[in-house]
């Protein structure tokens, strides 16, 4: 589903089938989905035939890459649902969606003060030159 600035539903889109026990899509089809329709948010719902609604390492992989993918695009995830025999998962309620969010920003201010530590060490060694 994607939503708009005030979590309205802009549209559900039909984005994948997969067979009984497995299913591909990548990030990038569902961000590319959600950039068309302008949306700011998405909830991203699919069914285990299986009926068990427990999410597997792919499952879980692939809303992690959502995440990071949102964060960079300024797309909120705002949940992954997993629906099995009358019950559900939910990423959110379960805390994950929070979880790969603050995985992102500690990736990122990582990233920063390491690019910040390369800068200071680029110009310590070229002021040794001049």
């Amino acid at each position: 589903m994607y939503l708009s600035s005030q979590n309205q539903i802009i549209e559900v889109a039909d984005l994948f089938e997969g067979t009984v026990d497995s299913s591909f899509i990548s990030p990038r089809e569902i961000v590319e989905g959600a950039l068309k329709d302008k949306a700011a948010a998405l909830i991203f719902v699919h069914n285990h035939p299986s009926g068990n609604p427990a999410p597997s390492i792919s499952d879980r992989e692939l809303t992690r890459q959502l995440v990071y993918v949102g964060k960079i695009m300024q797309m909120k995830v705002v949940d992954h649902i997993i629906i099995g025999n009358d019950r559900y998962y939910s990423f959110a309620d379960e805390g994950l969606i929070e979880e790969y969010e603050m995985d992102f920003l500690n990736l990122k201010l990582r990233g920063t003060s390491e690019s910040k530590r390369r800068l200071y060490q680029a110009r310590q060694s070229s002021d040794r030159y001049t």
